[in-house]
């Protein structure tokens, strides 16, 4: 009897031994295939950002637009720096209480022109064009995360300007583009790029 016991003892602590094995060979891999995926969303939005600037560098002033379509690295935003696209900064709530239970309200706030990936400044660039892993609502920190940005030498840049709020410009969630069928339209009129998303 006392054999036996040893004997699934053995055993029990074998099993045991292979599945915490065979739990961190499973944790290896997504991490190992998490970071191959991280490496070449950069390099197809590497890719992606040197077609749009050749299609940007060779737009006319006042001729014909240029098109291009965006449907990958999904997860990612296209976004003209600066901006004054509205967006909640961290921290910055104003809390107020009512009689039962307090309540919070999320205040949002433009950026202004001194907010600017860090890539863009630290190159003295004056305007910027960036792809950015961002699935936050602070564009700014995602661009500083992870981005791929070019410089962008025009007099004005004028970035998917909004039709319900006319006066701001919004990122272009490549996600967005491709569950509704558009595309990127880029027109120079005056040293003034206008980038825009259409329906294809």
């Amino acid at each position: 009897m006392n054999k036996k016991g040893e004997l699934t003892m053995k055993k029990t602590i074998e099993v045991v031994l292979a599945i915490i094995v065979i739990a961190g060979l499973v944790y290896l891999g997504a991490k190992l295939y998490s970071l191959s995926q991280g490496k070449n969303e950069m390099a197809i939005a590497e890719s992606h950002l040197n077609q749009i600037m050749n299609k940007i560098n060779s737009l006319d002033d006042g001729g014909e637009p240029e098109d291009y379509v965006l449907y990958s690295p999904r997860g990612w935003v296209l976004i003209a720096w600066p901006t004054d696209y509205q967006h909640v900064p961290e921290q910055r709530w104003i809390d107020y209480a009512t009689f039962w239970m307090p309540k919070t309200r999320v205040i949002f706030l433009p950026y202004d022109k001194n907010d600017f990936p860090n890539y863009c400044r630290a190159n003295e660039w004056e305007k910027c064009l960036c792809l950015c892993n961002t699935p936050s609502s602070n564009l700014l920190n995602g661009c500083n995360t992870q981005s791929i940005c070019r410089e962008l030498n025009f007099e004005e840049v004028e970035f998917n300007k909004g039709s319900i709020r006319e006066n701001y410009q919004r990122p272009i969630v490549i996600h967005d583009l491709v569950e509704n069928d558009q595309k990127l339209k880029f027109e120079l009129n005056d040293n003034k790029l206008k980038v825009t998303a259409i329906k294809e």
